[in-house]
C-alpha cells in the first residue's frame, strides 16, 4: 500500500526587491523536496546575519534558503521577519510549512492563518490550512480550507489533489476519484497524483484501471521513483517477479531497494538474492518488508540471517486489555452502533469472506468515542516501546521519530474470516476487540493467528509455525507490521467486531 502525503506547496520568490519597487516577477510553486523528520530537533538559531538587514533582504535571503533547501538558514531569517514585527503573507505561509514538517502543527497553523488574514485570496494558504488540519485528524475542516483554495483557483492542481486525500481519509472514494482526476487535469504532468489515484482505483475494485493509470505516468517518466514502486508493488503482491523486478532494479530508494529483494526471493535467485541481502545489512535498511522477507527465507532456506527488523518476531506480540477506566462501556456502544448505523461506510476488501472493512479513516472523525479510543491506543502504544526498550532489534532501535495513526473497522458475520495479509507500509500494527461474539473455547475459532508464510513466496514444503491467540472483548493484540496474520473462521450467531489501526512512519 501506498501512504498518501498531502502535498505541501511553499512559494519561490528570487527576485530582487527593493524598498521603491516590491512588485514580484512570476511565481513559481514547487513541492518541498525535503524532510524535517531528522533534523527537527537539532533546529537551532544563529544570529550571523546582518542586524541592519532590510525587510526585503530579509524576505529575499529567506526565500533564496528555502528554495535551495537549506531549512536551518532558511528557518533563521523567517524567525528573524517574525521577530523584527514584519508582515508578510508567503512568508507566514513558508514558515508555517516548516513548523509543520518540525511535527508543531498548532504553530503552523497559527502562521499560515495569518498569510490568509493578509492576502484573503491566497489559494495556496487555504490549501495547506486544509493540509494541516488533514494532519490534525480535523478533517471537515480540512475539506472546508482546500475548497476554499479551489474556488480561488480552479486549476490549482495540488490543490484539487490534496482535496483527493482528504476525501479519501473521509471514505468518500468516488468523489476521490474525482477530485483526484481533476487535479490531473489542471497537470498531466502531477506524478503524485497518478499514485494516488492509482490507488483509489484499486479500493473501488478497479484493478485494471489502477495499473493503466501508473503505465500512462510510466510513460510520462519513466523514472519517477514513486510510480515505479507503485506499478511495482501491484506486479508485487500478485506474485508477478519479473516485471516487478525490471521496474526496481535501478531504483535506490530503501522502498524500492527492499521489493526487489523479495523479487529475488520469489524468483529462487540465490545468489543476487544474498548479494542484495549484504547490500540491504550493510546500509541498515530497516522496514517492515525487509522483516517479512527475511522471515520467510529464513524458513525456506534453512538460515538464520539477522533481520535489520525484527528477529524472532512472535515475540515482539504484545497482548492486553483496554478496560472500562480507559475506554467506557458508553463509548464502546456508542462506537459500534455508529459503525452499525450506514452501510454506506464500507469499502472492498477482497482479503474479508464474509464482512465489510469501513473506509473512513476513523481517527479523523471528531466524536468523543473516537478521541477516547485514540488515547488509550497511543497510550499502549507507548506501553509496547517501553515493554521491549532494552531489545536491540531494528523495531525498537529504528522506532520512527515521528509518525501518524491510520484506523478502520472490520466487521465479520458468522462465518467470516480475514486471509492472511501484513501491514508492511506501517511499523507496528494492532486490533482492539470491540465485540467478540460467544465462541467455542475448546477450538481456535474467531481467534488471530500469526505466521511468518508469505503466501507469495515459494513454500519448499517447509513447515512455518504458528502462533496463535484466543481473543476476547476488550482485549488488545499490537505486533510487527511484517508480520502475516488472519483470523481462523467462527460459526457463532453474532458479529466479531475488530478495530484496527497502523502506526505509520512519516
Amino acid at each position: 500500500m501506498y501512504s498518501q502525503k498531502t502535498n505541501i506547496i511553499v512559494k519561490d520568490v528570487t527576485e530582487k526587491r527593493t524598498a521603491k519597487d516590491k512588485r514580484r516577477s512570476k511565481v513559481k510553486t514547487f513541492h518541498v523536496p525535503f524532510d524535517l523528520g531528522d533534523i527537527k530537533d537539532n533546529i537551532t538559531l544563529t544570529t550571523d546575519y546582518n542586524s541592519t538587514m532590510s525587510k526585503e533582504q530579509i524576505i529575499n535571503q529567506a526565500f533564496r534558503l528555502h528554495s535551495q533547501g537549506d531549512i536551518l538558514g532558511a528557518t533563521k531569517y523567517y524567525e528573524k521577519f517574525c521577530n523584527e514585527g514584519y508582515k508578510d503573507a508567503e512568508i507566514f505561509n513558508n514558515y508555517g510549512i516548516i513548523l509543520r514538517e518540525r511535527g508543531e502543527l498548532k504553530r503552523a497553523l497559527n502562521n499560515v492563518n495569518k498569510a490568509i488574514k493578509l492576502n484573503p485570496n491566497f489559494a495556496l494558504a487555504y490549501s495547506n490550512v486544509g493540509s494541516i488540519y488533514r494532519d490534525l485528524g480535523r478533517l471537515k475542516e480540512a475539506e472546508n480550507a482546500t475548497l476554499k483554495a479551489i474556488k480561488i483557483d480552479p486549476n490549482f492542481a495540488e490543490g484539487h489533489l490534496n482535496l483527493g486525500y482528504i476525501l479519501n481519509d473521509l471514505g468518500r472514494l468516488t468523489e476521490a476519484k474525482s477530485s483526484t482526476q481533476n487535479s490531473l487535469i489542471c497537470n498531466p504532468n502531477l506524478m503524485p497524483a497518478y499514485a494516488s489515484l492509482s490507488t483509489i482505483l484499486g479500493d473501488l475494485g478497479h484493478k485494471n484501471d489502477s495499473i493503466k493509470c501508473l503505465k500512462k505516468a510510466i510513460r510520462i517518466n519513466p523514472k519517477s521513483e514513486i510510480i515505479c514502486f507503485k506499478l511495482a508493488q501491484i506486479y508485487y503482491l500478485d506474485a508477478k517477479y519479473e516485471l516487478a523486478e525490471k521496474l526496481l532494479k535501478e531504483q535506490i530508494s530503501e522502498r524500492c531497494q527492499s521489493l526487489y529483494l523479495g523479487c529475488l526471493l520469489g524468483l529462487n535467485k540465490t545468489n543476487d538474492f544474498y548479494r542484495q541481502y549484504n547490500n540491504i545489512y550493510k546500509n541498515n535498511i530497516s522496514n517492515p518488508e525487509i522483516g517479512s522477507i527475511i522471515d520467510h527465507a529464513n524458513i525456506i532456506n534453512d538460515n538464520k540471517l539477522k533481520s535489520t527488523f525484527c528477529n524472532n518476531s512472535f515475540d515482539y506480540i504484545f497482548v492486553d486489555k483496554i478496560d472500562e477506566n480507559n475506554f467506557s462501556s458508553i463509548h464502546l456502544n456508542q462506537f459500534i452502533s455508529y459503525l452499525r448505523s450506514s452501510n454506506d461506510k464500507y469499502k472492498k476488501q477482497s482479503l474479508l469472506m464474509n464482512g465489510s472493512q469501513t473506509s473512513t479513516e476513523l481517527f479523523g472523525l471528531d466524536f468523543p468515542f473516537i478521541k477516547s479510543i485514540k488515547h488509550s491506543i497511543e497510550d499502549k502504544i507507548n506501553k509496547y516501546k517501553n515493554n521491549f526498550i532494552d531489545f536491540d532489534d531494528g523495531l525498537i532501535e529504528n522506532w520512527p521519530k515521528s509518525y501518524s495513526l491510520k484506523a478502520w473497522a472490520v466487521i465479520m458475520k458468522p462465518g467470516g474470516f480475514l486471509l492472511p495479509h501484513n501491514h508492511t507500509y506501517g511499523w507496528i500494527s494492532g486490533s482492539f476487540y470491540l465485540k467478540i461474539p460467544n465462541l467455542n473455547r475448546y477450538t481456535n475459532e474467531g481467534s488471530i493467528a500469526f505466521t511468518y508464510k508469505d503466501p507469495k513466496f515459494p513454500s519448499k514444503e517447509k513447515n512455518f509455525p504458528l502462533s496463535i491467540k484466543k481473543v476476547n472483548t476488550r482485549d488488545l493484540i499490537i505486533f510487527p507490521s511484517s508480520l502475516f496474520h488472519y483470523t481462523i473462521p467462527f460459526k457463532s450467531k453474532d458479529e466479531r467486531i475488530c478495530f484496527v489501526f497502523d502506526l505509520i512512519p512519516k
